[in-house]
């Protein structure tokens, strides 16, 4: 069934080729493109990767022709780039990404310095994303005065990061700025804290930067489980953020969804990376409390999973579940990601549907086909495919691997 279900998403795709306004890999071409080359390696379809090169094209061609410009990690060129470092890491294209992307670098350097400025660390639209791109691009280049270069960036990230936290007792967090200018410390692995944790655990251990990495890792963590609400357990742990204003007309601290963007899921994976980072077993068995316990969470009245996509449906749901059975082989988990998944294969009921699915947009409670990773039917494609290779780490773009 879930071969059947790839290769629908494939057959979709190729037959409509419909192309996305954006470039970037979570909500663009890219992203497409990542999800056929992907699809290419399992089935060894010359005809996937083809098409794969097609939609890489169209980037550049919206670039170079339309004079698109627009930045950010999600949506935009520095997504682009990060898929095509992946894409060049799983020997997926053979392309001399040194020699292409150099001359980029200072643009996204810029642009990612202008956003810490405003604070602004969100790792889908903001200073994070493009930090991100640099920790692939330091890994992966071949040349020395390049990889030199990308280490004095990384090590400015965590001066920036350090900069521009907030620090009380023992714990260490971020300021964020939400619609209609509510000022709050948003917890989520998508646009919060949990991403600036998530992203710390990931850096390499330059000497330069030991300390003062590992005091935000111990202090944004304690931060993240001083939040920790004791409730039944089919309550979430966590509120999606805290108002800093408690008069603004929105500052009510929701309790979250089950979800990838926001919730107990995310920060509960974030805290483990950090333990696992500092060898810290407190912090470990406080992220293993906070997973286990969200698995008791099935209903729609205590998930609000709606529909299937990675952002915030069963899907993304299911690829955490993967990762932290991975990681711990424990079989809650492994239950968890099979009943996550079958509930996602159960969600193609749209007869007007990309291959029976739509995405459900709650602030306007209407269905919409989307045909992105972050959305749409190549992020389920995606799924289903690390679902048949256990080991494929796509969602490494997602803060997962």
């Amino acid at each position: 069934m879930l071969d059947t279900k790839i290769d629908s998403i494939f057959k979709f795709i190729k037959e409509n080729q419909m192309i996305s306004k954006n470039v970037g890999i979570l909500n663009g071409n890219s992203g497409i493109a990542l999800f056929l080359f992907y699809y290419s390696k399992y089935k060894k379809n010359d005809e996937a990767k083809e098409l794969g090169y097609q939609y890489l094209d169209e980037c550049f061609k919206m670039i170079n022709e339309e004079d698109y410009d627009f930045p950010t990690y999600c949506s935009g060129i520095c997504g682009l780039l990060w898929c095509l470092e992946k894409l060049k890491e799983e020997s997926l294209i053979d392309i001399d990404l040194d020699s292409m992307l150099n001359e980029m670098d200072d643009f996204f350097i810029h642009k990612m310095h202008y956003d810490f400025s405003k604070n602004n660390f969100d790792f889908l639209h903001g200073g994070l994303g493009y930090a991100f791109y640099f920790l692939k691009r330091y890994e992966n280049t071949s040349s020395k005065e390049l990889k030199e270069k990308y280490k004095e960036s990384l090590i400015s990230v965590i001066d920036k990061i350090d900069q521009n936290s907030i620090k009380k007792k023992d714990e260490i967090f971020w300021e964020s700025t939400l619609s209609d200018d509510l000022k709050v410390y948003n917890l989520s692995l998508s646009h919060g804290i949990s991403s600036i944790l998530n992203f710390l655990t990931r850096f390499p251990d330059f000497q330069e930067t030991t300390t003062k990495r590992t005091n935000l890792i111990k202090g944004s963590a304690q931060f993240l489980i001083n939040q920790y609400i004791e409730d039944n357990n089919t309550s979430p742990c966590f509120p999606d953020y805290i108002a800093i204003d408690k008069n603004h007309p929105k500052a009510t601290n929701y309790k979250s969804r089950l979800a990838w963007c926001y919730g107990d899921l995310g920060i509960g994976l974030s805290l483990f990376l950090a333990g696992k980072k500092l060898l810290n077993e407190e912090i470990i068995l406080k992220a293993i409390q906070v997973l286990q316990k969200s698995t008791y969470r099935k209903s729609f009245e205590a998930t609000k999973v709606k529909d299937s996509g990675v952002c915030h449906g069963a899907f993304g749901v299911a690829l955490i579940y993967k990762k932290i059975y991975k990681e711990t082989s424990n079989n809650l988990f492994k239950d968890s990601f099979d009943f996550w998944t079958n509930e996602g294969l159960k969600m193609d009921f749209h007869t007007d549907g990309f291959c029976g699915y739509k995405k459900w947009v709650g602030g306007k409670e209407i269905w919409e086909n989307e045909i992105s990773i972050l959305e749409g039917i190549t992020g389920i494609g995606l799924t289903l495919l690390s679902i048949k290779e256990f080991d494929n780490d796509w969602d490494e773009c997602l803060l997962i691997n």
